[in-house]
């Protein structure tokens, strides 16, 4: 059976009670998380995002407790030995297909680390496989961002703990999430999405840092010289070569239409 994990703020009751109604319309127990505050980690937690003395840390409060948050559960999972785990942030649409995905996790590949149920902008995605009537398995060109619904196996949880011991950790995790070439997590996801993220315009456990923004602009993070080299190795394949065309082709045909359209926007002004 699935576990699942909901990360919620103690002060956050309408939220737990908004998610709590969704989850048992389902049918699905789970267990609450109490969300971290990224200033007052636990030293077993604190060590990931260790400050360079005379310089401030890139991460807000807000985007460290967020990140402590989902690494703390990764680390409960390596220590039950959880073979698959639901991880739930607290603004979440939850839709009924993804009952679907969850009686659909035998069918994933033998690969699979973590399995994308929302996210913030689609990546260009390939369908790979059916899961079942209505339910697709797609790979991504571009991992999208967020962190409000994913499934985690056991040995993903594992390969990413290992991968952030071994840094410190300085960026927002979804960047890191995104970053597929380097954790070398064997991410994959689903069409249609089972969850709609950002109900309430995004999750508080993001913005417990005084004066911070709502939400945080779903903008791919940049990458260096150096990682482009990375990512298209790694994105060749995991794709293949076929696969990397088709959507490599495609994400810049959306990119044309879009910038097509803002232009004719700019021109009726």
């Amino acid at each position: 059976m699935v576990r699942i994990v909901l990360i919620n703020l103690d002060q956050d009751v309408d939220r737990l009670d908004w998610m709590t109604a969704q989850l048992e319309r389902l049918g699905l127990t789970f267990e609450r998380f109490a969300a971290l505050r990224g200033d007052a980690l636990p030293a077993s937690l604190d060590r990931y995002f260790r400050s360079v003395p005379g310089e401030a840390h890139p991460l807000s409060a807000g985007e460290v407790g967020c990140y402590a948050s989902h690494l703390a559960i990764m680390e409960q999972i390596v220590e039950t030995g959880a073979p698959v785990t639901l991880v739930l942030e607290d603004d979440l649409v939850l839709h009924a297909n993804l009952l679907k995905v969850l009686g659909a996790i035998d069918h994933l590949p033998s690969d699979w680390d973590m399995l994308r149920l929302a996210g913030l902008g689609s990546g260009g995605r390939v369908r790979i496989a059916s899961l079942g009537p209505d339910l697709e398995l797609v790979k991504y060109a571009r991992v999208p961002l967020g962190t409000g619904a994913y499934l985690i196996s056991l040995k993903g949880a594992a390969r990413y703990v290992a991968w952030a011991r071994d840094r410190r950790l300085v960026d927002p995790i979804d960047h890191d999430f995104h970053r597929v070439w380097d954790c070398r997590m064997a991410t994959y996801g689903v069409a249609p999405e089972p969850v709609r993220q950002n109900a309430f315009g995004g999750s508080t456990i993001e913005i417990m840092a005084e004066g911070a923004e709502a939400t945080r602009v779903a903008a791919h993070p940049r990458v260096d010289r150096s990682a482009r080299l990375a990512r298209l190795v790694y994105n060749v394949g995991h794709l293949g070569p076929r696969l990397w065309i088709r959507t490599t082709a495609a994400r810049a045909a959306a990119r044309w239409a879009k910038n097509l359209k803002a232009r004719r926007r700019k021109l009726a002004v």
